[in-house]
């Protein structure tokens, strides 16, 4: 693959990148670039299959910029200071990262409808955005670290072959599971204000990795763990569990969870007991 590096210390993008016309992989890193100069990723557009931005503090993107660039696979960007993100209109994207980039929202006119794996974690997201609905393809999607009250129910059912949801950082009070897809394998919710865990989550046929540590949960339905059949691994550290699984474990096992200071992590080993009989 033909690319072209900029590192530390340029102020601008040569204009001669656009004469480079196999140039496939273009990697801007580190540098007090301001704008990209027009034209530069139009005259690019049928050949540029991946551009990665990566510590740019002055770089400024402009609509024309990524709305040109029809043949990206990979788009990545990366602790640089874009509040809002100009329309990505490439149809043949399969990677899209937007991190530490105090990000708000996607454009509404966004279109990345081959994406596998979108990363938008480290922003200032409110709402997961709504231009993803056209990403019927994800596998993988990661929310960490912003500001999220709510998941949109509509675009979780819109992401029928989600395999991977990592919302770990934010605000949510609650989820509803039944809008996820039974693809989910993978349901990272750390570092929330969840108070119970989703009775929803059964549905998740093929889930077996769960993951609510340091939430508000104070007890586990016994009844929701034993329909979890391919849960393998259940992870509650930091949280105020109280009531678990009580009725349904042995007595001893129910004296050692009052008296065990860790009883959340040996909540975790008992869980895995109790699916496995």
């Amino acid at each position: 693959m033909q690319g072209a590096d900029l590192y530390e210390g340029p102020t601008r993008l040569p204009e001669s990148i656009a004469e480079m016309f196999r140039l496939e992989q273009l990697r801007v890193y580190d540098t007090l670039i301001k704008e990209i100069p027009d034209g530069i990723l139009a005259a690019l557009a049928s050949t540029l299959r991946s551009l990665r931005i990566a510590r740019n503090p002055e770089l400024n993107l402009v609509s024309e910029d990524l709305a040109a660039a029809a043949s990206l696979e990979t788009l990545v960007i990366d602790s640089c200071a874009i509040h809002h993100l100009p329309a990505v209109r490439a149809a043949r994207l399969t990677d899209f990262t937007v991190l530490r980039c105090k990000l708000e929202n996607l454009d509404a006119n966004t279109y990345i409808p081959s994406a596998l794996r979108v990363s938008l974690a480290y922003n200032c997201l409110s709402a997961p955005p709504r231009a993803l609905l056209c990403c019927r393809a994800l596998v993988a999607l990661n929310l960490e670290s912003n500001e999220i009250e709510h998941l949109d129910v509509d675009l979780l059912r819109a992401l029928t072959s989600l395999r991977s949801l990592n919302a770990k950082k934010n605000r949510l009070k609650e989820v509803d599971a039944t809008a996820l897809s039974q693809t989910l394998e993978v349901l990272e919710l750390d570092n929330n204000y969840l108070e119970e865990i989703p009775r929803g989550l059964v549905s998740l046929v093929n889930l077996h990795y769960l993951s609510l540590k340091a939430n508000q949960i104070t007890r586990v339905p016994a009844e929701v763990l034993r329909k979890m059949r391919l849960l393998q691994d259940l992870h509650l550290d930091g949280n105020p569990l109280s009531d678990l699984l009580f009725g349904h474990l042995p007595r001893t096992a129910q004296r050692e969870l009052q008296t065990n200071p860790q009883g959340d992590q040996l909540l975790v080993q008992i869980a895995a007991s109790f699916l496995q009989g």
